[in-house]
């Protein structure tokens, strides 16, 4: 449906919008604000909202505040409209999207699951056991073992490789930091012709607790959202005789 709001644009100005790369950011904050108007937000909430914001301006009395609002150029309610706005994407998103939410975050665990290893790879697999032996048997420092022989970039780093989502790792080396326990040196591995020590430092399993949820929520509304501009940015160039090229 078309965006009530730029019903009088002329094509002038929706050109302008659109010469200008803001007419997809206008139309999203129109319809975002048009779509959770409705959603309540508990005023016991509401006063933390704006309190909060208050403290963090320094706006401890009023006089300020109404200096604040009259060099933005704003109304007292518009001010608290801003405020509660991303407030009520995740209230509306929540409760609208509940029912997607868990397969969601399924769906994106791999992505979110953070890791921290060390790594020491050679095209050598003889020297790389002798490597290991030195790690496991001598506790020799891998780190410094890693900046002397390993073949990549985490040769600069000591080894160390992450905090970064376990996705991004290679199946192999992402299965044997998965099977491995904190501080634990893994047997070499090859992987694509390459000998690997791993030992994993850290692994941070993603959980659907409240922060999560709210998480997966917006990004499921954001992408509505995002359906719903594209539908209407259309809508709109289809009342005039051509679309821009």
């Amino acid at each position: 449906m078309d965006s009530p709001e730029l019903i009088g644009y002329e094509l002038i100005s929706i050109m302008l919008l659109h010469n200008h790369n803001v007419l997809p950011a206008l139309v999203k904050s129109i319809i975002t604000s048009n779509t959770v108007c409705s959603t309540e937000i508990d005023n016991e909430y509401q006063e933390q909202i704006i309190s909060e914001f208050k403290r963090s301006k320094s706006l401890n009395e009023e006089d300020s505040l109404n200096d604040w609002l009259k060099k933005y150029r704003l109304e007292y309610s518009e001010l608290v409209n801003k405020l509660l706005l991303p407030h009520k994407v995740v209230k509306y998103a929540i409760e609208n999207h509940s029912g997607k939410i868990e397969a969601r975050f399924l769906e994106k665990k791999p992505f979110l699951d953070m890791v921290t290893y060390s790594l020491l790879r050679t095209n050598d697999a003889y020297q790389t056991r002798e490597i290991y032996l030195k790690i496991k048997e001598e506790n020799a420092d891998f780190g410094i073992l890693a900046e002397q022989y390993s073949a990549g970039a985490e040769k600069s780093s000591r080894g160390i490789i992450g905090p970064a989502p376990l996705a991004q790792a290679h199946p192999k080396v992402a299965s044997e930091l998965r099977a491995a326990q904190p501080g634990e040196v893994r047997a070499p591995i090859n992987v694509e012709g390459v000998s690997i020590i791993l030992r994993l430092e850290t692994l941070v399993n993603a959980k659907l607790d409240k922060p999560m949820e709210q998480r997966m929520a917006t990004e499921l509304f954001d992408e509505w959202i995002n359906e719903q501009v594209d539908a209407t940015i259309s809508k709109i160039w289809e009342r005039f005789s051509e679309a821009p090229e």
